[in-house]
């Protein structure tokens, strides 16, 4: 699963988690902890940890910035990220 979450994220389309969720047939919250576990693995980076649908306080160092309304995150691969999908 983490090899297809990658490739969605290479596609370069920003994606809602809910968009992403559906893809792998998982849901929104799975997206949001797999995204955490390749960032912290080194495959991804991007949008911050402290992203809240609630608090938007969190959002101020986000790439994202006020277009992501909390349901969208962008992600993007690391070297590492990049070598893995092209296998």
């Amino acid at each position: 699963m983490f090899h297809q979450f990658l490739q969605i994220v290479r596609s370069g389309a920003v994606q809602s988690q809910f968009e992403i969720a559906e893809k792998l047939n998982i849901s929104p919250e799975m997206v949001v902890q797999i995204a955490r576990d390749l960032t912290a693995r080194g495959y991804l980076e991007g949008a911050a940890e402290e992203c809240s649908p609630v608090e938007t306080s969190g959002c101020s160092g986000c790439p994202a910035g006020s277009a992501c309304h909390s349901s969208i995150s962008t992600w993007g691969l690391t070297e590492k990220g990049k070598k893995a999908v092209s296998v």
